[in-house]
């Protein structure tokens, strides 16, 4: 088609064609054809066939023929065209186009259009566009075009108009801009500038914004300018806040903060506002506070409170308060406290003053705790404190903890609280509970328990039970009783006993427990039991106690080792050395499979190394 053919045609004819043909299409065509086209389109064209099909004209034309269109139709195609466009066509072309068009041009255009643009172009382009223009297209933009613009291309638009012109846009532009921004443009920025923007915008329009937007500005700037933004503002500033935002901050500039609007008015704020605050502050803040405000800040502090804020602080606010001063707030309050303390920060305040906190609470009230922080307090204290707290308040505490808990607490102190109780109530409590409090506990514990007990533990737990205690207390219950009491035991419970046994574990038990364990197991219970276990426990007997176990429960033993009999100590099947230990050697003098599997454990010499 000749020069201007489509012009001729008008842009219905363009559109129509335009709207048919793909990438490959438009690419073939000459570029000053492809600009002829366009030309005859306008804004409903480009809006009609897309962006992908507009950026495809627009990248079969070089910057000239794109340049000779003329104002209006670059504006229209861009119009038509996002971001990615503009990224794929790369910073140098697409400040080429808005300079084709005219930065006035481009400022007319809608924010979405101006962000798409400007977030492709480099810092460098921004200088060139002029102040004026980029005040405009500033002023066209709300806060989600410069966000999707980025935070370095907002900055840098910010950099090319030049501080003191910002400052003196509307206080909606303003934090339309610093919205997008983040804390490390506002370090960049200066303490000053930063501070000079707030006050620009506003600081009521500042504590409007959104806490990690507000926490941005702060962090980046001095004590000293807080005390000129009003106790109302910062107020209200650190309503819109989380912990996480303070946290940000830093721990010096929250406390800059919480001092400038006054810790008497931070006092009168949310229990969960103060714990988020303190949360971020370091211990040595807190004794800057003084003991009347942190009372204040505490009184108006929940449980949840005092847990959100963490242990470490918890415990820093008690210190900077005194113990004797939270004790006088009433238990209720105590409780609160010991919720937000974990068993670090009760070991760190001690065994003596964290029994101390118990009694200010009244022992009646730890149950209503939950088991998680009643183990957490348990943990810290000694035995002999244990004990003092009395049998019918532990058993209540003991109701409300898991094996979770009990294993946090620790073996000693779980100990103490079976010896306090009586094993008999917690024998009462149920199966699972004995499983609880057994899974907790070590060797030593079981001896000093006694044997006749342990049995007696054993004997209420089902296989379930038994098989969750874990290696220690599995291993402990059983070289704690005799051969003769584990052979009370139903032959499914010794199978979970056993399978709770780590194989390491098992050849380190004693001789008399594992033949008695063993043969008490009916022949299907072995195989349950898992090779690698069987092998460990088979390494713990003589030839002797191999002997003296019936031929079907030798068998079941071979069986249940699989692939680690023979010797193999584990190793695989691969590693038995068929010569001298496999069954067919023994088949020419093996008259019975039971004679058989006697012989193989006799001269094999299996187990016994």
């Amino acid at each position: 088609m000749h020069d201007g053919g489509f012009q001729e045609r008008g842009g219905d004819f363009s559109y129509d064609l335009a709207s048919e043909m793909d990438h490959q299409g438009f690419k073939e065509m000459d570029g000053h054809q492809v600009a002829d086209m366009a030309s005859a389109m306008n804004s409903e064209h480009f809006d009609a066939i897309g962006g992908d099909q507009t950026y495809s004209m627009v990248e079969s034309m070089d910057m000239d023929q794109i340049s000779g269109m003329g104002s209006e139709n670059i504006a229209d195609m861009v119009g038509a065209m996002d971001h990615g466009h503009f990224e794929t066509m790369g910073a140098d072309q697409t400040f080429g186009m808005a300079e084709a068009m005219g930065f006035d041009k481009m400022a007319g255009m809608s924010g979405e259009n101006i962000a798409d643009m400007m977030g492709a172009m480099d810092h460098g382009h921004y200088d060139t566009m002029g102040v004026d223009n980029l005040s405009e297209m500033a002023g066209a933009m709300e806060m989600e075009h410069f966000v999707s613009m980025g935070a370095d291309q907002t900055f840098g638009m910010v950099e090319a108009m030049g501080f003191d012109h910002v400052a003196g846009m509307s206080g909606e532009n303003i934090a339309d801009m610093m919205g997008a921004m983040d804390h490390g443009h506002f370090e960049t920025m200066g303490a000053d500038q930063t501070f000079g923007m707030a006050e620009a915008m506003g600081f009521d329009k500042m504590a409007g914004m959104s806490g990690e937007n507000i926490a941005d500005m702060m962090g980046a700037m001095d004590h000293g300018h807080y005390g000129n933004m009003g106790v109302e503002n910062l107020s209200e500033m650190a309503g819109a806040m989380e912990m996480e935002h303070f946290a940000s901050m830093g721990a010096d500039q929250t406390f800059g903060m919480a001092e400038a609007m006054g810790f008497d008015k931070m006092a009168g704020m949310s229990g969960e506002n103060i714990a988020d605050m303190m949360g971020a502050m370091d211990h040595g803040h807190f004794d800057t506070m003084g003991v009347d405000n942190l009372s204040e800040m505490a009184g108006a502090m929940d449980a949840s409170n005092f847990a959100a804020m963490g242990g470490e602080q918890t415990l820093a606010m008690v210190e900077s308060m005194g113990f004797d001063q939270i004790a006088s707030m009433g238990a209720a309050k105590v409780s609160d406290v010991a919720v937000g303390m974990d068993l670090e920060s009760f070991k760190a305040m001690g065994a003596d003053q964290t029994f101390g906190m118990a009694e200010a609470m009244g022992f009646d009230k730890m149950a209503g705790m939950g088991g998680e922080h009643v183990a957490d307090m348990l943990g810290a204290l000694d035995t002999t404190h244990i004990g003092s707290i009395g049998a019918e308040n532990l058993s209540e505490i003991a109701a409300t903890m898991d094996a979770g808990n009990f294993k946090a607490m620790g073996a000693d102190q779980t100990f103490a609280v079976v010896e306090t109780v009586g094993l008999d109530t917690v024998i009462e409590m149920g199966p699972e509970k004995v499983a609880d409090v057994a899974g907790a506990m070590e060797l030593e514990n079981f001896q000093e328990l006694g044997a006749e007990q342990v049995t007696e533990m054993a004997s209420v737990m089902d296989k379930d039970n038994l098989a969750s205690l874990g290696d220690a207390a599995a291993a402990g219950m059983v070289d704690t009783m005799t051969g003769d009491q584990i052979g009370t035991l139903e032959s499914d419970q010794l199978a979970g006993l056993a399978s709770s046994i780590d194989p390491n574990t098992a050849p380190t038990l004693g001789a008399e427990q594992v033949t008695s364990m063993v043969s008490h197991m009916e022949t299907s219970a072995i195989a349950e039991v898992g090779g690698a276990v069987v092998s460990g426990m088979m390494a713990a007997l003589s030839g002797d106690n191999i002997d003296s176990l019936e031929a079907d429960h030798q068998s079941a033993v071979l069986d249940s080792m699989g692939a680690d009999l023979m010797g193999s100590k584990g190793a695989g099947f691969e590693a038995i050395e068929a010569a001298e230990t496999s069954f067919d050697q023994l088949a020419a003098s093996v008259t019975t499979p039971t004679e058989g599997v006697a012989e193989a454990f006799s001269t094999a010499g299996l187990f016994t190394g």
